[in-house]
């Protein structure tokens, strides 16, 4: 997981930012003109910014888990909160495919 967030959840988090705003300022949606775009940058942006505070989580995980120590039971609060994140985040994916839909 280490390696997928890393190159493949972080870069699509920030394309998803950056081509959100160019597609809001270069047509005629704009971004403060209708509803449903503000409700998707109020929740993208909190979103990827959170990502990017449990990258280090999952990063740390990923280093027991190859340490072959995670069965030890150590990090179970931890795995909890990741799936748990991993929950939330599906629901703001949910909600801003329903808001553009």
């Amino acid at each position: 997981m280490d390696v997928t967030a890393w190159t493949v959840i972080v870069p699509l988090s920030v394309a998803t930012l950056l081509t959100g705003f160019a597609q809001s300022l270069g047509t005629s949606w704009g971004i403060m003109r209708y509803y449903w775009v503000v409700a998707k940058v109020v929740l993208t942006v909190p979103a990827s910014a959170i990502l990017l505070l449990h990258v280090r989580p999952i990063s740390y995980l990923a280093d027991v888990a190859a340490a072959g120590t995670l069965a030890s039971g150590g990090e179970h609060r931890l795995r909890e909160q990741l799936i748990a994140n991993a929950g939330a985040a599906l629901f703001v994916l949910v909600v801003t495919t329903i808001l553009s839909i």
